[in-house]
């Protein structure tokens, strides 16, 4: 064979792109990738549409007064996440190559495997962890006498340095795949949800506005909220914050019984009514017309 000619085997390989798209697995693996990435970026790109159709004066509003505060938060966020990440591994990997102690053995190839953490999950544990009612705040009473949070001090957790310190245990223990492939898909998910929920159920034609004299409690939790009629297993998975209005009147009343106090009392159940097709068309409305006390579209 001269050195300008090569002839293939039949059993040389084909280079990876060629034989992965070549196949109908790697087909379907594909379609269905961008299947869900499509219904994953929807509702976002539905936002996105809403908040470029309000025209030049809603843009200068949130350039001026939303993405400085935004980007700042989202600054501090990454940067604590970098420390927080840093500080953990450094600690870590110089207490196992310093120190010899009980179990160094099993550290020494444990932290290098990811444990992948969905950050929700740390989040409320987190929270809860560390909120009135738990382990520490309870002790702290308990060992003070302290009868009321009025009575101590302890530090918020609800805050970015709260969401820096969850999002540095995810990344550290999780690593990069994880986080991408785990973290990043909830999270988006989820506040996406979250974002459409609390926007729209606010967002139908005669719900209340009113000025700060005129204003009453009850009023505005009725008029003002909607009642978000969702498949029953979105309202499982929403924990019933679709009866808003319900939770509105009276938020001491917890989810799971937000159900029975529909059906206890008939006239909140049709009351602002809307159903997911109408939240649709409502999240055009914009403007509040004082005139007819309706929003409308611009």
């Amino acid at each position: 064979m001269s050195l300008m000619t090569q002839t293939l085997s039949p059993n040389s390989k084909k280079p990876f792109p060629v034989a992965f798209f070549g196949n109908r697995r790697g087909l379907g693996f594909v379609a269905l990738t961008l299947v869900i990435a499509v219904v994953v970026l929807f509702p976002l790109a539905t936002l996105v549409l809403m908040a470029l159709g309000g025209g030049a004066e809603s843009l200068t509003h949130v350039i001026r007064y939303v993405l400085p505060r935004t980007l700042s938060t989202t600054a501090v966020l990454m940067m604590g996440v970098v420390v927080g990440t840093g500080v953990i591994g450094t600690i870590s990997a110089w207490l196992v190559m310093t120190f010899r102690f009980p179990g160094r053995r099993f550290f020494l190839w444990a932290l290098v495997l990811p444990l992948a953490i969905p950050s929700y999950l740390g989040a409320y544990a987190f929270v809860e962890f560390l909120s009135f009612t738990g382990p520490p705040q309870t002790l702290l009473r308990g060992i003070m006498g302290f009868e009321s949070a009025r009575d101590y001090w302890f530090p918020s957790v609800r805050n970015t340095g709260g969401a820096a310190l969850i999002l540095s245990l995810v990344f550290y223990f999780g690593g990069l795949q994880p986080l991408l492939l785990i973290f990043l898909p909830s999270t988006l998910l989820a506040a996406t949800a979250g974002v459409w929920l609390f926007y729209v159920q606010h967002q139908f034609e005669t719900t209340h506005w009113d000025s700060e004299e005129n204003w009453d409690l009850h009023e505005a939790a009725l008029q003002g909220s909607s009642f978000y009629v969702l498949p029953p297993v979105l309202q499982w998975l929403s924990a019933n914050i679709g009866i808003h209005h319900v939770h509105h009147l009276y938020s001491r009343i917890p989810f799971y019984r937000l159900p029975e106090v529909l059906r206890d009392h008939k006239a909140l159940a049709t009351r602002n009514r809307m159903t997911i097709r109408e939240s649709m068309a409502n999240a055009r409305l914009h403007l509040w017309d004082e005139g007819s006390r309706k929003l409308l579209s611009f």
